[in-house]
């Protein structure tokens, strides 16, 4: 059986003992190794494939927050802490999860399954079509159980991906259909949409405010992910300027 490869990043050796006991318990994960420099750490990650790092936050040499932002590519994390004021920056960040220490088996083990389910919702989105909005169309048909139905491009507000499924929303509620977002991680353009954060695309048309981390859409706060930050306010700035001329 294929094992998912894990490593594990803490100044604290007692931490790491502990969590490669619980990892050891577990039939589909293995420990390919074990740091308590993370320098070194994000070194290794620049030369191996991981599935999965447990991180401490609070570390001397680099906090497990800067930790993640250094990374040059994508890898799911599990924080780790004994302080709680970190939560809603590792939620920022699109961590897996966020376990307080003193960590027991079964946090631990509720944690290991949102990576699970995290890890069979990206597969199953890769063998589902992409939802496509093309380009200078004014509607797009999509079906929603036994009926196709039309949305006009100017109603939709945003989408939101739900595992299989996506959900497409207009001032008269949303639509769900059976298909992915995959389609706005490989085009370059497709205005007037704009994916900001692995869950969600919006409408640019529809944008009411902004910050470094949120947008607001009609009357709905979304999130702006950590790898889609700077494409995102790339583009907002370009629309500005366009609204300027």
């Amino acid at each position: 059986m294929e094992k998912f490869q894990c490593i594990i990043v803490d100044d604290d050796i007692t931490s790491i003992v502990l969590l490669e006991k619980y990892i050891e318990r577990l039939n589909d994960f293995t420990v390919i190794q074990k740091f308590t420099n993370p320098i070194e750490a994000i070194g290794f990650l620049n030369n191996h494939a991981v599935d999965l790092i447990f991180l401490d936050v609070e570390m001397p040499s680099i906090s497990g927050i800067n930790f993640i932002k250094i990374l040059s590519k994508k890898i799911n994390v599990i924080l780790t802490t004994a302080s709680r004021q970190y939560a809603l920056e590792g939620f920022d960040l699109d961590v897996v999860d966020y376990i307080l220490k003193p960590i027991n088996f079964e946090r631990f083990s509720k944690a290991v399954e949102k990576f699970r389910n995290l890890h069979i919702e990206i597969q199953s989105k890769e063998s589902i079509p992409a939802l496509a909005i093309p380009k200078n169309s004014s509607a797009i048909f999509v079906k929603e159980n036994y009926k196709t139905k039309k949305i006009l491009i100017t109603d939709i507000i945003y989408i939101e991906s739900d595992k299989e499924y996506v959900k497409i929303f207009t001032n008269e509620g949303f639509t769900k259909t059976k298909q992915s977002l995959n389609f706005y991680d490989n085009e370059p353009d497709n205005a007037p949409f704009l994916r900001i954060h692995r869950s969600f695309v919006i409408n640019l048309e529809k944008i009411v405010s902004f910050t470094n981390t949120e947008i607001q859409v009609a009357n709905k706060l979304l999130p702006i992910g950590r790898n889609y930050r700077e494409k995102v306010k790339q583009i907002i700035s370009n629309e500005k300027n366009k609204d300027k001329k």
